[in-house]
């Protein structure tokens, strides 16, 4: 920085010698013995030299100017003051003081999906009766081979749906039965499966029936584990299979369920 100023200190004295050289010569170059018109024209040329050495001078000014302002912020701006390099070294110690706090929060992490994951298993094994007990409660609505499993991928023109039942193979006009006891929800003609019949049974669970011909019951009905409750019919529209079989569903709340997993 100072090797810098230094030279820019010679450049700047330099000019001004030159500055005042040239100064002088214009002045011993006038002569009192030239003609009145050729002593107005030299002076006219210097005034007009003059005025472009002062143009020449005053730039330089400014950048000289403006380079010194410019170093002396750059090193202000890179010199620390008396007590910024403890604080510098304050700061760091605490970012890395919070850095290794936040590795060990994330260390923690794993730990503590593990519990979660033992507890999620504690209450699996806590419902697994209850599941077991309900798959005892249930009975096959009739006896026949799955064409369609539950969330197969089945497509209905251009359109790929997921099936929400299954679809077991039947005669026309073979009875369907109730898989458990309950309550008659809906008799209803669905757009997709055709002829619905819909049960409500405890534990906020519900068994769907479609694809039927005649429901052999009605709308708030009582009905019993194996008791008839339509027929089987080829009234479906949108649904995986084709030709006659019963769909069936099971639902706990609004939420469908493989019926495969209480079907004992």
């Amino acid at each position: 920085m100072k090797e810098k100023l230094e030279s820019i200190r010679e450049a700047w004295e330099k000019a001004l010698v030159g500055l005042r050289k040239l100064v002088k010569n214009f002045r011993t170059s006038s002569s009192e013995d030239s003609p009145p018109r050729a002593k107005s024209e030299q002076a006219s040329t210097k005034r007009r030299h003059l005025r472009i050495l002062g143009a020449y001078l005053l730039l330089l000014i400014v950048i000289m100017t403006g380079f010194i302002l410019g170093q002396g912020q750059r090193a202000e701006r890179f010199s620390p003051s008396p007590g910024g390099m403890e604080a510098l070294l304050e700061n760091g110690e605490a970012q890395q003081e919070e850095g290794e706090e936040e590795s060990r929060e994330v260390i923690l992490y794993p730990r503590e999906e593990k519990v979660t994951e033992e507890r999620e298993e504690g209450q699996a094994a806590e419902e697994e009766p209850a599941l077991d007990q309900e798959r005892e409660n249930f009975m096959w609505p009739l006896q026949g081979e799955i064409l369609a499993h539950y969330h197969q991928v089945y497509q209905v023109g251009n359109q790929y749906r997921l099936h929400q039942g299954i679809d077991l193979k039947a005669p026309r006009g073979t009875s369907v039965q109730a898989a458990l006891s309950g309550r008659v929800e809906k008799v209803t003609l669905d757009p997709a499966l055709g002829e619905v019949v819909v049960l409500s049974h405890p534990g906020d669970l519900i068994t769907l029936y479609g694809n039927l011909a005649q429901a052999r019951v009605e709308e708030g009905q009582e009905v019993k584990k194996g008791q008839e409750i339509a027929l089987v019919g080829e009234t479906a529209l949108l649904d995986a299979s084709p030709g006659s079989y019963l769909h069936f569903e099971v639902r706990e709340g609004d939420i469908s369920r493989d019926p495969m997993e209480y079907l004992p």
